[in-house]
């Protein structure tokens, strides 16, 4: 998730929000399902993919727990070996210009980590987590803009063997970000 002003007013400013998914295609209960229809320019591609789960502001809102959007997604890519469907959405929401907020949005079923040849169980619960300060920052005199970072749905690597897992990030800031693991 990411989080950017889009316009600013006397005392508020309109963020806007954008968030990225990927889901087992084969998942059933909810349309996560997409192939070459759903991208760009096929007969699908207007449709909506993913649970339509709430993203809430969950810290020091004005309305606690006060949806800025749901999780589904337009499809942009995916694939049937590896099972996943991937894709983004955005939203703007109209928030204070002295806060620190949490958008926030908890799931379960997370994939295991898993060794080659073994049941998958599935995981466990899982956050996604957005701090944002709609201050005006002393360095650049603006709102600041979250940095966004992208990877594969799925990594497989050799067990015992160290890889540097390599994510690319952006921020138009110009804030050094750093990426760790979190369990």
């Amino acid at each position: 998730m990411s989080a950017k002003p889009y316009k600013t007013y006397s005392a508020s400013v309109l963020m806007q929000f954008t968030w990225s998914f990927a889901w087992r295609r084969s998942f059933t209960g909810v349309n996560i399902f997409c192939d070459d229809s759903y991208l760009a320019g096929g007969v699908n591609s207007g449709i909506l993919i993913g649970p339509a789960n709430d993203i809430v502001c969950t810290n020091d809102c004005t309305i606690p727990n006060e949806s800025i959007g749901n999780t589904q997604m337009y499809c942009s890519s995916y694939d049937v070996l590896q099972d996943w469907s991937y894709g983004s959405n955005s939203n703007y929401f109209n928030t204070s210009l002295v806060g620190n907020y949490s958008i926030h949005f908890a799931d379960s079923a997370w994939v295991s980590l898993v060794q080659y040849g073994t049941p998958n169980s599935g995981g466990g619960n899982w956050e996604v987590r957005l701090r944002i300060d709609t201050r005006y920052r002393t360095d650049t005199k603006n709102i600041n803009s979250s940095p966004i970072s992208s990877m594969f749905p799925l990594v497989f690597l050799r067990k015992g063997i160290q890889f540097p897992l390599k994510i690319s990030n952006y921020d138009s800031d110009n804030d050094v970000v750093r990426c760790r693991w979190a369990e």
